[in-house]
Parts: C-alpha cells; sequence; structure tokens
C-alpha cells in the first residue's frame, strides 16, 4: 500500500548526523594512504612508460576514434531513420 502524500510527509527523513565535509577529509586520508602503501598501482601502463613513436601514433589514433565513435553511431541512426522515413513515404505513394 502506497501511503498517501500527506502520510509521507510524516515519514520520518533518513538524514545523515554528519555534514558532507566530515566526510572528505577522512576519504582524502584514505586515497594518500593508498598511493602510499601501494605505489605500483598509481603507475601509469606499459604504452604510456615506454614512450615510442609507435605507441604514440597508436594513443593518437585510438583517442580519435573512441572521440569520433558516438558521433558516428548517432549520425548512423539519422541515416537509418531518414532512410526508412522515406522508405514509408514511397510505400504510402504507391498504396
Amino acid at each position: 500500500m502506497i501511503p498517501s502524500p500527506r502520510a509521507a510527509s510524516r515519514l520520518p527523513r533518513a538524514t545523515s548526523r554528519l555534514p558532507r565535509a566530515a566526510y572528505r577529509a577522512p576519504l582524502a586520508a584514505l586515497g594518500v594512504l593508498a598511493v602510499v602503501l601501494f605505489p605500483d598501482g598509481a603507475l601509469a601502463c606499459p604504452g604510456c612508460i615506454a614512450g615510442t613513436e609507435e605507441n604514440r601514433v597508436a594513443f593518437l589514433v585510438t583517442t580519435g576514434l573512441l572521440s569520433f565513435l558516438p558521433l558516428m553511431m548517432i549520425g548512423g541512426v539519422i541515416y537509418w531513420l531518414r532512410k526508412r522515413a522515406r522508405r514509408l513515404e514511397e510505400e504510402a505513394a504507391h498504396a
């Protein structure tokens, strides 16, 4: 059973007893502690460390591909919708 809006306003609200700022310091300390205790996890990938020309070109090509992929997908959907609309118009004209 769903309570009415008036009954819902009388329900106790789940509120935090600590302000948001009180969570920032422990989280920041935990992050610093993780980097100090586990520095290997903070190292860059082997492709970034090697720094060869081949890795740089591969990185740039991949970055370009992943940047334009959403635009190409949207363009493909628009192309498909226009093609479908034209086909439906032609079918309606011949019917």
